[in-house]
């Protein structure tokens, strides 16, 4: 035999199937007013192919694997998902098909039949009729997961065979015929135990039929005929005289039934309370009429489990209220019945709009029915088994009182425990959580307490995140509804923090095949991950200016994380616009820590995934219309990182410059100039064209702004000077007429006031600013004096002459 499905992987194809039946059927609803609007609905509830009928054929076979470890618990589970099939597929049919009113007399001459009563009073009370669907339903539990009923039993001849042999060994000098039968042989005691036994197991798993044959093989057909005393009468072919609408199993003409019902439930009623009686035989008749004062004889026989509980509870609520409701609409009719019989009546002198009223209406009779249903959390007679205090026992109760709320509450606060994250409690939550889902398909789950169903929820993803089940997380986030987006982000961070950018583009892939939005998922992703990242981070305003650049690329794992939460936002072009707000916000600090390796990984980054934000018209915020602070700010990025692309070059350059004696020198050093040149008039351009990072437009209206403006000011502070220096120094290594004057020159923008570059190697850290200064001073000196070598000794030689740049 081949394994069973993957439980999980299992509900949750069932879930998405029936997910995108009812969504589509809705859509398909609300677009076309001819469209059938329950059509998801009744593919949902049918009881062959619905939901709730094929998690029940799931958990069966499941069951037929010997070596599952919760074998209990998917019995439990399995009959629990058939009540929910039955009471919520009433209720939702209940909701548009009011129920029909209580039976009426109907006026002199007419005919009511028992069958035909009874099955008014079911269909006119919605409680009643739950609790004949609950009974049924206990029922087809107790056959399919009851004990086995030997059924094959059959006695040979019909009466006590060893009662019969000691009875001719035996003087009898009594003149009572029955001496012989009130002693009876322990063979045929337990003969008749066995007998009774069955009886019973067949009248509790509701297969009557059976029992009536097991006593026709057993040579006992006047207990046959006893049994079947407690079917309602009915007529078809005097009902059909009256008018009445027949159904089409009704159609034959004899009749059926017992005539004589009342007088058999009294018969039945004293049998069972009779003490002479053996208590199994008591026990048989006890189940046919069941009452409150019959309780202790349906405990004493049974097994004491929660189902005999409830099918005790059940079945004497249901046989009380329809007793209640023969007797009344007996006195109603004002007859007695015909020939002489009580159980069937003429109606007579009625009014004819009059309705049958109870002696209790039926709000008071509701309000017994919960009272008695919510005692048996209380029933301390249960002996067998786990008490109504196990989860999906509290659950059953709750469906059949329509309460499910506390239920739900209790065992969300108890798994929420770690000491009771257990497997059995991950299954009962498996099951909570697919039992909010089915609610949630069926618009049943109004009455539920949304936080408690979201906390449900919530703990079975969690579960999910720690099993190799992890596919399936989108699928059930989606159901977190407005924090699905907020979750799967979490997920994804927490869980998987440095994984591939392929498996991230599967991740936000699985996300769109199961209704999440998937550049919500980025965007929200790629957001928290740089602020969990600069959380861990120290923040530049808390420290001084670095000292010394640091170089490394990625010194530490959250740095890593950091610069790849931006892969989030370059998968695809929708988001684009948010990667480059992020880009900015991982360059600013980057810089502002003096991590430039980090800062220039980034742009890369933007650049290898084609987001470039400038269109034809800067001003309008380039292609993806961003903000204008966040444009500028990026485009004052570009530009510093070109400077330092050409500084790399002018290295890379100079570190290949061959000696003065070798033939290739001046072609070299040509090529070398040329770069310088392209370096001067960046450099130049990015101190005079505008103010780097600074713009009209850079407010202070809040306070997450001003503190962009700092972390601005800081970064100016840092990296102006920097990249004067470096400039500097590297004419001052590339030497001849073109640098040296070059390096000369920049003296004049750094003291134009227009520019505001003096006032840069100063600020927050005073000291830091005139240590750079010094640097510049001692490096300017530097090329004065390489710019008097080999000369007259005029110092402003240089200075005099025309720009060669």
């Amino acid at each position: 035999m081949s394994s069973p499905p993957a439980p999980a992987e299992s509900y949750a194809s069932l879930y998405t199937l029936f997910q995108s039946q009812t969504s589509q059927q809705s859509s398909l609803a609300a677009s076309l007013s001819t469209a059938p609007q329950n059509e998801g609905l009744d593919a949902l509830l049918d009881p062959e192919t619905g939901f709730c009928p094929r998690i029940q054929t799931l958990c069966r076979t499941l069951l037929e694997d010997r070596h599952s470890s919760s074998t209990e618990l998917l019995k439990k589970e399995c009959e629990t998902w058939g009540l929910i099939q039955g009471l919520i597929g009433n209720r939702l049919y209940a909701s548009s098909h009011p129920p029909p009113a209580a039976p009426k007399s109907s006026g002199r001459g007419s005919w009511t039949s028992q069958r035909q009563l009874v099955d008014s009073l079911i269909t006119s009370s919605p409680t009643l009729t739950e609790l004949v669907i609950v009974r049924e339903w206990l029922m087809d539990v107790y056959r399919e997961f009851g004990p086995r009923i030997p059924v094959e039993y059959a006695s040979t001849t019909g009466y006590w065979r060893f009662t019969h042999l000691r009875a001719l060994t035996e003087q009898n000098k009594s003149l009572d015929p029955d001496k012989g039968c009130k002693n009876l042989a322990q063979d045929d005691v337990a003969s008749d135990q066995l007998l009774f036994q069955i009886l019973y197991q067949l009248i509790r798993a509701g297969r009557l039929d059976e029992a009536y044959e097991v006593c026709e093989r057993s040579h006992q057909p006047w207990r046959a005929a006893s049994l079947r005393g407690g079917l309602l009468f009915g007529w078809p072919r005097i009902a059909r005289l009256a008018g009445a609408e027949l159904e089409e199993e009704e159609e034959d003409d004899d009749y059926t039934g017992n005539l004589s019902r009342a007088l058999w439930k009294k018969t039945c009623l004293r049998i069972a309370l009779s003490p002479s009686l053996t208590s199994a035989e008591r026990l048989v008749y006890a189940s046919l009429v069941p009452d409150h004062q019959l309780a202790h004889v349906l405990r004493s026989g049974q097994s004491g489990t929660w189902h005999d509980a409830l099918w005790i509870a059940v079945s004497t609520l249901v046989e009380a209220r329809v007793e209640e409701g023969l007797t009344e609409h007996k006195a109603d009719s004002g007859y007695d019945g015909i020939w002489g019989e009580e159980d069937i009546w003429l109606d007579e002198g009625a009014d004819d709009d009059a309705a049958v009223v109870a002696k209790r209406s039926e709000k008071d009779w509701e309000t017994d029915v919960l009272e008695t249903l919510e005692g048996l959390r209380r029933n301390h007679s249960i002996s067998s088994g786990p008490d109504p205090s196990h989860p999906i026992y509290s659950l059953q109760l709750g469906l059949i009182t329509n309460n499910l709320t506390p239920t739900l509450e209790a065992f969300v606060t108890w798994f929420e425990q770690p000491r009771n994250q257990t497997p059995e409690a991950e299954h009962l939550l498996r099951f909570f959580t697919h039992l909010c889902l089915f609610l949630r398909l069926t618009g049943m789950d109004g009455p539920l307490d949304q936080d408690v169903v979201r906390r449900i929820l919530e703990g079975y993803v969690s579960v999910l995140e720690r099993s190799t089940y992890t596919a399936l997380i989108p699928l059930y986030t989606q159901a977190l509804g407005s924090n699905a987006i907020e979750r799967y982000s979490a997920y994804l961070i927490t869980h998987e923090p440095l994984r591939s950018i392929e498996s991230r583009r599967e991740a936000l892939s699985r996300a769109s095949e199961t209704s999440l939005d998937p550049l919500l998922v980025a965007v929200r992703t790629a957001e928290k991950s740089v602020e969990k990242a600069l959380s861990i981070l120290p923040q530049p305003l808390h420290y001084p200016f670095p000292d010394l650049l640091r170089m490394g690329r990625c010194d530490t794992e959250t740095e890593e994380f950091l610069v790849r939460s931006l892969e989030w936002t370059v998968l695809r072009p929708e988001t684009y616009p948010v990667a480059i707000e992020q880009a900015c916000v991982i360059i600013r600090w980057a810089l502002g820590m003096g991590r430039l390796p980090v800062a220039r990984r980034v742009a890369a980054m933007c650049k290898e995934w084609g987001v470039d934000p400038v269109g034809p018209d800067e001003a309008e915020g380039g292609a993806f219309h961003l903000p204008p602070q966040t444009l500028a700010e990026h485009i004052d990025y570009t530009h510093f990182f070109d400077i330092h692309a050409l500084f790399d070059k002018v290295d890379v350059a100079l570190s290949a410059l061959p000696p003065s004696s070798s033939p290739l020198h001046g072609q070299r050093l040509s090529e070398l100039e040329d770069v310088v040149k392209k370096l001067n008039e960046r450099v130049l351009a990015f101190l005079t064209k505008r103010i780097w990072l600074v713009a009209p437009f850079h407010t202070q209206e809040d306070e997450e702004e001003g503190k962009r403006d700092q972390e601005l000011r800081r970064v100016r502070k840092i990296w102006i000077p920097e990249i004067i220096l470096r400039f500097v120094s590297v004419c001052r290594s590339v030497g001849g007429d073109l640098a040296l004057k070059a390096a000369l020159e920049l003296v004049n923008v750094i003291a134009d006031s227009r520019y505001g570059v003096f006032h840069d190697f100063g600020g927050r850290d005073e000291e830091q600013g005139s240590k750079k200064l010094r640097e510049l001073l001692l490096l300017m000196q530097q090329v004065v004096v390489q710019s008097t070598a080999g000369g007259d000794g005029d110092l402003f030689r240089l200075v005099r002459r025309p720009s060669l740049l």
